[in-house]
């Protein structure tokens, strides 16, 4: 039997395994799809509740039902997988799971329920990885200014988050109106304008050739935050791709080597190297450790 399963606690009904208690100490944690040959179709509530050292989780594809505060105050939980037969939702299943900034859903895209509902519990930003693509949603806040005089109280939405995350319908993604809102999140954060657009280009499933120019013109206006991003995560074929797509211009070579020198990353350096000798540009320095 799988360790993590020694540490469920479970009931059976109607020949379907519902998850009560989570007895473990992982810090991953995959739950089988089937226990005494019989599929996991619940986790309960309260399952998973209070396990504070739970920092990712991963729920089969066939689970249908996540009870009330199955994750209440899990709060180093920071990515959940789950499957797209996941459309039964409590209230405060991840109440207080506060640093939850990844959702993945396996399965397809045309099968959103779940993600819908779990995105609209969170107004900090997420990323949802699918199977085609990777999606940022921004962060958001509500504000409330109240009219004494009117007696009345007004609602602002700050952040662009709350409506990308009405791009999202139980059917899928309207990605026409996801693209159509980056100019949003522009005005809020260059940071996570950066990455949303950064993921939009890497994986461009449903983009048009006009978000795709947006998206393009941006990084390219933006290229020393967009570099200073691929550096911080090392990835090194993310900046290839900058290169390859010629979105690093002749005149920002200087800068952003420079950048990758500042940050001591042989591979970027070399990389940038090459690419300046492209255009036939003297290397003004070399790189010291």
């Amino acid at each position: 039997m799988d360790r993590e399963a020694i540490n469920l606690q479970y009931e059976v009904k109607d020949n379907h395994i519902i998850i009560k208690k989570y007895i473990g100490n992982g810090h991953r944690v995959s739950i089988p799809e089937q226990l005494n040959e019989m599929p996991v179709v619940q986790i309960d509530k309260f399952a998973f509740a209070e396990q504070r050292q739970l920092e990712e989780v991963q729920l089969p594809m066939t689970v249908k039902v996540l009870g009330a505060h199955a994750f209440y105050n899990c709060r180093s939980l920071k990515k959940v997988c789950f499957g797209d037969q996941l459309t039964d939702i409590g209230d405060g299943a991840f109440k207080n799971c506060y640093e939850l900034n990844i959702l993945q859903l396996n399965g397809s895209q045309k099968k959103m329920r779940g993600m819908k509902y779990i995105l609209s519990e969170f107004d900090s930003e997420i990323e949802v990885v699918l199977k085609e693509n990777r999606l940022l949603f921004p962060s958001y806040v509500f504000d409330y200014q109240e009219n004494t005089m009117a007696r009345t109280i007004h609602q602002d939405i700050l952040g662009a988050g709350f409506s990308y995350r009405n791009t999202v319908f139980a059917d899928g993604i309207d990605y026409y109106e996801y693209d159509s809102l980056f100019y949003k999140v522009e005005a809020d954060s260059i940071q996570q304008s950066v990455r949303l657009a950064w993921y939009r280009l890497r994986t461009p499933y449903q983009l048009s050739q006009k978000a795709k120019e947006i998206y393009e013109t941006f990084i390219m206006e933006h290229i020393i935050e967009m570099v200073d991003y691929l550096l911080n995560e090392e990835e090194w074929e993310g900046i290839r791709k900058l290169m390859d797509w010629e979105l690093i211009q002749q005149s920002d070579i200087p800068l952003v080597l420079e950048l990758a020198q500042k940050r001591q990353k042989i591979q970027a350096v070399s990389m940038l190297m090459e690419y300046q000798s492209r255009f036939g540009m003297a290397e003004e320095k070399l790189f010291e450790l």
